[in-house]
């Protein structure tokens, strides 16, 4: 298992470290009227995926490939569902599912967790960040782990403060 925390509560603008520190991802997303975009970049400063918004339109790319948009990218299993479903670049099918304070990633074909999340609690004055913890069989796919839990985290604290559920 590999354990990733997020420099800001921000995941759109935030670098992704694992537990001894070492820097894997670099997320930002420059503040600009009209078109949003949040690249993500491996530790090489390649870029590993995007996140376009323009006015009703989004765009997801991961390795160059166009996925399309969050939702298409992402669909719910239905239209009250707290899910959303995911074909991972091998093929398999994966299922996301908000919980209370975070996000699970399970296999739908085993039921095995594959990746978790916490948000950030309050810890005295202090408040922890968002933390990832991907499971060895999630590590041939990490990058879209981490690409989808960031725009999904990025949407419902977005909701949030819009006073709106994601």
């Amino acid at each position: 298992m590999i354990q990733l925390t997020f420099s800001s509560r921000d995941p759109i603008d935030s670098q992704v470290i694992d537990a001894s520190g070492k820097l894997l991802y670099q997320i930002s997303t420059p503040r600009t009227l009209g078109t949003h975009l949040t690249t993500m970049c491996d530790a090489q400063n390649q870029v590993v995926g995007t996140y376009k918004r323009v006015m009703f339109s989004d765009m997801v790319t991961l390795h160059g490939a166009k996925l399309g948009g969050f939702n298409d990218w992402l669909p719910k299993r239905n239209i009250v569902s707290r899910s959303r479903m995911m074909i991972a670049p091998d093929g398999k099918l994966y299922e996301w599912t908000k919980r209370e304070r975070g996000f699970t990633l399970t296999d739908v074909a085993t039921g095995q967790e594959i990746a978790a999340s916490q948000r950030g609690s309050r810890l005295g004055r202090q408040r922890s960040e968002l933390a990832l913890s991907v499971q060895q069989e999630g590590l041939t796919f990490i990058d879209a782990i981490v690409l989808s839990f960031t725009i999904w985290e990025h949407k419902v604290q977005a909701a949030r403060q819009a006073g709106n559920a994601a």
